[in-house]
């Protein structure tokens, strides 16, 4: 009788959103959100991508990143990563973005983490 290991299922824990360095971002950059977890869960989690208002501009990565290219003023707003994966639902994660307003001045882009369970 041939014994093996067989990891149990299990769903996603929290995510974790990762951003760049807050800095200086001008119109027109890249900016890349990414999404980690602190339970990974079995099998592997994929992360859903949603923006709370206004259309969601930019492509998920292979790695469950959120790939924002060419930011505009329209993509100012908050976004939600939520892992899942066949068993479950994890614990979704808030990233606030702030995106410059030429007319006001300011020329950065701000990144601010907020934590909410869903």
């Amino acid at each position: 009788m041939a014994l093996f290991n067989s990891p149990l299922l299990d769903e996603p824990g929290a995510a974790r959103a990762q951003t760049p360095e807050v800095g200086p971002v001008p119109l027109n950059s890249r900016v890349e959100l990414r999404c980690g977890l602190d339970e990974p869960g079995y099998p592997p989690a994929q992360f859903e991508w949603t923006k709370t208002s206004g259309n969601l501009q930019g492509t998920v990565g292979d790695n469950g990143e959120l790939i924002v290219a060419n930011i505009r003023r329209d993509d100012a707003g908050t976004y939600q990563c939520l892992p899942r994966n066949t068993v479950g639902v994890g614990v979704a994660d808030t990233v606030v973005l702030l995106v410059e307003d030429e007319s006001e001045g300011n020329t950065e882009v701000t990144l601010i983490l907020v934590r909410r369970k869903f």
